[in-house]
């Protein structure tokens, strides 16, 4: 990302794939050999969200594996319980490989910002939402300041 002539970076998050600026947030990523990015200037961000994704499937199958499991161990089907109990374990944990934290940043009628947290720690996220929502409420003052002092 290329900084305009009064523009400053406040803050970068997820090595460099998140920068956060004096009056923009610019994300660049690649998945499965594509490339993009996403700039968003700060006026423009109306909502953030931070969300849990996961694949309900994998959790209702591994409920439903369970139950039978439970249901053949009632009436000593070992076998048939065994394989129903590994089938739930194997759902549960596939439902857990797919929970993801993602936090969405969008603009007033744009394109949203998305991106995993995966692996940073719940301070540092709760610490970047901070620097965005502080960085934003410095821009529309200096906005406002700007727009005051021409009329």
């Amino acid at each position: 990302m290329i900084l305009l002539s009064n523009e400053s970076e406040l803050v970068s998050s997820n090595e460099k794939k998140i920068i956060l600026t004096n009056q923009r947030i610019h994300m660049t990523d690649r998945e499965w050999g594509n490339t993009y990015s996403i700039t968003m200037f700060l006026e423009d961000i109306s909502s953030i969200e931070r969300r849990y994704n996961s694949n309900m499937l994998f959790l209702v199958l591994g409920i439903v594996a369970a139950l039978f499991s439970f249901y053949f161990y009632e009436f000593d089907v070992d076998k048939a319980a065994e394989r129903f109990s590994l089938i739930a374990m194997i759902f549960f944990v596939l439902y857990w490989i797919t929970r993801k934290h993602i936090v969405s940043i969008t603009s007033h009628g744009g394109k949203s910002l998305n991106f995993e947290t995966a692996g940073l720690p719940e301070p540092e996220i709760q610490k970047f939402l901070k620097n965005v929502q502080e960085a934003k409420s410095q821009r529309m003052d200096q906005l406002r300041n700007m727009s005051s002092s021409h009329i």
